[in-house]
């Protein structure tokens, strides 16, 4: 892309939203650059370049980038730790294919604090449109601790030109649907426990392709407040009770109190000690021995 290109490119338009509602949850010298995604196609007059930091030190300048040409530069007076640079580009200035999109940042004394960068792939205009719309929730920023009511504001375009038609989640419920720019939406978060709140939004433009944002995740702390989400989060939870294996054999705890009958055998004969055998016991006489001068008796008639 030449560099005259690449400055036509971001012409559209450059502001910032600085001191964003809530904090990022951690400062990081690198911004988050929320639109355009990684890959995605672009193409049109109205495609955005939207980027949150929350810098290690102020930041006094973004710069955008274009296949490494300075594209465009929003100066924030005063310097700003926390907030959102976007800038409009007009992709039909440049030509079809890969190119590379940059975010700077720099502090008063013109020192790098940090970058990011994502491919797109810029396509031509076609009759028929397959080029999701662009959509980012802007504020809250996600991790923020948030109380009472807040404005969820959300950054949404569409090649055509025309207003996407947006959709805002709250915890998985459809909040609102509306196709009027700029798009801001009220919750009162004393209608929800504190805790977790999750917030999902998405595009839809005439041909009915889809963008989707970045998901946030806010921290409700209302003082007073109900904790009941908090402590559902916290709650053990109980061991698992396994469930009886099914079997026909007798369960082991009865077969312990009421023990299963021995089925009765034969009784075995007893065994009698001599002494008690049921027949007597016939002892012979020790014979008389005969000697030769000994003659034996003869009976008398």
């Amino acid at each position: 892309m030449k560099k005259r290109t690449a400055r036509r490119l971001a012409a559209a338009t450059a502001f910032a939203l600085p001191g964003a509602a809530g904090v990022m949850a951690a400062t990081q010298p690198n911004p988050v650059i929320l639109t355009p995604a990684i890959n995605s196609s672009v193409s049109g007059r109205n495609v955005i370049a939207l980027a949150r930091f929350n810098a290690p030190r102020p930041v006094a300048m973004a710069r955008l980038l274009v296949d490494g040409q300075v594209a465009g530069e929003r100066r924030f007076s005063p310097a700003v730790g926390t907030g959102s640079v976007t800038f409009g580009l007009d992709s039909n200035t440049a030509g079809s294919g890969a190119h590379k999109i940059v975010i700077q940042l720099f502090d008063k004394s013109n020192r790098m604090i940090g970058q990011s960068g994502v491919p797109v792939n810029v396509g031509d205009d076609v009759v028929g449109d397959t080029t999701p719309p662009q959509i980012a929730i802007v504020e809250p920023a996600n991790g923020a601790e948030v109380e009472g009511v807040i404005d969820v504001k959300i950054l949404a375009t569409d090649n055509s030109g025309q207003n996407p038609y947006v959709s805002l989640f709250v915890d998985k419920e459809l909040r609102s649907v509306t196709n009027s720019a700029p798009y801001s939406f009220p919750i009162d978060t004393t209608n929800h426990p504190n805790g977790k709140l999750t917030l999902e939004a998405y595009a839809y433009d005439a041909v009915d392709n889809k963008g989707i944002a970045n998901t946030v995740t806010l921290n409700i702390n209302n003082p007073g407040g109900a904790t009941a989400l908090d402590e559902e989060i916290n709650t053990p939870t109980p061991a698992p009770v396994a469930e009886p294996i099914p079997t026909t054999a007798a369960p082991v705890v009865a077969a312990l109190e009421a023990p299963q009958p021995v089925k009765p055998t034969a009784p075995a004969k007893p065994v009698r000690m001599a002494a008690e055998a049921e027949e007597p016991v016939i002892v012979s006489p020790k014979p008389t021995p005969i000697t030769p001068k000994q003659k034996p008796a003869v009976p008398m008639k």
